[in-house]
C-alpha cells in the first residue's frame, strides 16, 4: 500500500520530492486515501466514458471479447485482459502491473542488431532511451514521430545516432488535426477536449500535420512499430497496413485509451491474417493506463 501511494504521488503534481520523503518517513495511511482513489470510478479520465457506458459497450460486444480472448497467445494475456475489462466495468481503476520493460518485455520482444524502430508518440525520447539500452546501441535506425514541438526538440537535442525525428502525427491519411498539448506527454484532439477539460485549459492549442506511414520512405523497412498516440492508434495502424503486410514488423500498440481500442485493435491485427501471436501486458502500478498489445 505504501509503495502504491508513493507511485501515485510520484506521478502527481507533488512529484519525486514527496515520494522520496515517503521512502524515509513512516506514515499512517488512512482509509480515505483509498476512497479518494475510487473517485476515478465516476470520471472519464482513462476510459473516456462513464461507468454505465462502459458496461453497456462490453455487454453489447461479448462476441468480440470472446474472439480476442481466444486468440491471445498465453494464459497471462487472457486472464489480464478479462481482469482489465472487469475493472473498467466496475469503475475500480486501480490495477497493479509491471512498469519494467514496457514495450520490450524479454519474454515477448526479441531484438536484433538490424532493428528499424518506428516510435509513434516519441514524447521526449524516453522509449527510445530504453530501446537503445536494450539493444546496447546496436540497431540500424530510429524513426521518431512527435508532433509536440516542445517534446520533439528535446529528442533532437540528444543527437541520437541514426535517429530521424519527424514532426508529424500518424493517421490513415494525409491530413491536419487541431489538438491541445502541454509538453508533458499529454495531448487531446479538439473534439475530445471536453472530456479532458484540464488539458484544454493548461495546454496550447496547435494544429499539426498528419502523415500516413505507408507514404513515408523512412518507414519502408521498419522492423518494430510502437504506438502510444492518445487514441489514434487504430487509424494510424490502418495508415501503415501496406508496410506492415510487407515487413511484418513487431508491434507494441497501446490499447488503453478507450474501451473500443481494447477490442478493435487486436481484432484489426487478427484481420490481417499474418500469423501474428498476440500478447497483452499491463505496465502501470496504480491505474488502468499503459496496457499494451504485443504482436510478434
Amino acid at each position: 500500500m505504501i509503495y502504491e501511494l508513493k507511485q501515485k504521488i510520484r506521478y502527481s503534481k507533488w512529484g519525486d520530492a514527496t515520494a522520496k520523503w515517503l521512502e524515509k518517513t513512516p506514515v499512517f495511511v488512512p482509509c480515505f486515501v483509498i476512497l479518494n482513489w475510487m473517485r476515478f470510478a465516476e470520471t472519464p479520465d482513462i476510459v473516456g466514458t462513464s461507468k454505465e457506458e462502459t458496461q453497456r459497450y462490453f455487454a453489447e460486444n461479448q462476441d468480440k471479447i470472446t474472439k480476442v480472448i481466444q486468440n491471445l497467445a498465453d494464459e497471462t494475456s487472457k486472464k489480464l485482459l478479462l481482469k482489465i475489462i472487469n475493472r473498467r466495468e466496475s469503475g475500480c481503476f486501480v490495477l497493479k502491473g509491471s512498469p519494467q520493460d514496457q514495450y520490450f518485455p524479454k519474454d515477448i520482444i526479441h531484438l536484433s542488431d538490424e532493428e528499424v524502430f518506428v516510435d509513434c508518440g516519441a514524447y521526449t525520447g524516453d522509449t527510445i532511451a530504453k530501446f537503445r539500452e536494450t539493444t546496447k546501441d546496436h540497431y540500424k535506425k530510429i524513426i521518431a514521430f512527435e508532433p509536440d514541438a516542445m517534446c520533439s526538440h528535446k529528442i533532437i537535442e540528444q543527437k541520437i545516432p541514426h535517429c530521424e525525428v519527424l514532426p508529424y502525427g500518424t493517421w490513415d491519411k494525409k491530413d491536419t488535426l487541431t489538438f491541445y498539448a502541454n509538453g508533458k506527454g499529454q495531448s487531446c484532439v479538439e473534439d475530445l477536449a471536453q472530456a479532458r477539460e484540464d488539458l484544454k485549459k493548461q495546454g496550447k492549442k496547435v494544429t499539426i500535420n498528419l502523415e500516413k506511414i505507408d507514404n513515408l520512405p523512412a518507414c519502408a523497412d521498419m522492423t518494430f512499430l510502437k504506438m502510444d498516440i492518445e487514441g489514434a492508434e487504430l487509424n494510424a495502424l490502418k495508415g501503415a497496413e501496406q508496410t506492415i503486410r510487407k515487413q511484418r514488423p513487431k508491434l507494441a500498440i497501446c490499447i488503453y485509451h478507450s474501451n473500443q481500442d481494447m477490442l478493435e485493435i487486436p481484432l484489426w491485427v487478427l484481420s490481417l491474417n499474418m500469423g501474428y501471436k498476440l500478447y497483452v501486458r499491463h505496465h502501470s502500478h496504480y491505474d488502468l493506463a499503459e496496457t499494451v498489445l504485443y504482436a510478434v
